[in-house]
């Protein structure tokens, strides 16, 4: 196999060591341009891509596959939205990615993570730590809400939503369950839940799972919403008016819908620095040094498969 790893890897210890023991392997976790990185699949007769979307401004397609010897995609993550799919099977590129995979299932850090933005939000706590920075000691602005005395609504039932449920109910929260927007249930999670938690993939069906419709189904007084699932889950627009209208009481999201372009135009960043109650982190939810690891060596091993 000739390797080019388009990903940092070298904060997980053996990963690199590993790739290289399979075949021939170029490491180019920095490069960006489409150009380049062509020329670089052409010029080594390279035959595996192996990256992740967390750094990846481009999306996989002909641009790069075009006349080279590719037969092989490695994204270590669940989603796959970087890529086109369609390319690759109309060209028979095998992708390999950790969606539904078993052992990566296991890795709670997404979870945690959601459940982190969801006390955070709850809490102030971005806005207190700012205060106290600046010299102030008042608590009054700050008083937030009791996540054990809340009921919270998860959309999408896979592992990271079943885990991020099982955490509200052990801090004592009511939690109610929605896996389609076609169910009952999901009317009863708009208007019943005071968070709401996103937990589905990024489809064709569920683009914009969260929009005008569905925010107006928010129980009177508004809901929080968290999102740790991909940007496009939600109409970005339809939430900054919902906050605007108190719909919405406040967004905490790890993603954003272009997360590959310029992002100081993306509506919810330039809401935030307006002073609404918004909570943006860089797409960090699943990147810990023991997920990564598992999710890595998991994704090497599923590669080592195909030779």
């Amino acid at each position: 196999m000739n390797i080019l790893c388009l990903t940092p890897v070298d904060h997980v210890h053996g990963v690199r060591a590993k790739l290289s023991s399979l075949g021939k392997l170029v490491y180019a976790p920095l490069e960006t341009n489409v150009l380049l990185i062509k020329d670089m699949i052409v010029s080594n007769g390279i035959s595996v891509l192996y990256i992740n979307p967390n750094k990846q401004r481009y999306v996989i397609g002909d641009n790069l596959l075009d006349g080279t010897s590719v037969q092989i995609i490695v994204t270590v993550s669940r989603g796959t939205n970087h890529i086109d799919m369609d390319y690759c099977e109309q060209n028979s590129i095998g992708v390999i990615h950790l969606n539904r995979d078993p052992v990566v299932a296991r890795n709670s850090a997404t979870a945690e993570h959601a459940l982190a933005l969801t006390l955070a939000l709850l809490k102030k706590l971005p806005q207190a730590y700012d205060s106290v920075k600046n010299g102030e000691w008042d608590y009054s602005p700050f008083i937030g809400h009791q996540l054990s005395s809340l009921t919270v609504g998860v959309i999408g039932m896979g592992s990271l939503g079943s885990m991020y449920a099982s955490y509200c109910r052990a801090i004592g929260s009511v939690v109610l369950e929605c896996t389609s927007q076609t169910s009952g249930s999901f009317e009863n999670v708009m208007s019943c839940s005071d968070v709401i938690s996103l937990h589905i993939p990024l489809t064709e069906q569920n683009y914009h799972f969260v929009d005008v419709l569905a925010i107006k189904k928010v129980k009177g007084g508004g809901a929080f919403i968290i999102n740790t699932s991909r940007g496009e889950i939600v109409d970005e627009e339809a939430i900054v008016n919902g906050l605007r209208s108190g719909q919405i009481k406040g967004y905490a999201t790890d993603v954003l819908s272009n997360e590959k372009e310029d992002i100081s135009n993306n509506v919810i960043v330039k809401a935030q620095k307006e002073g609404l109650n918004i909570i943006i982190t860089p797409h960090i939810a699943g990147t810990c040094f023991e997920s990564a690891e598992v999710a890595h060596f998991r994704a090497i091993e599923l590669l080592e498969r195909q030779k």
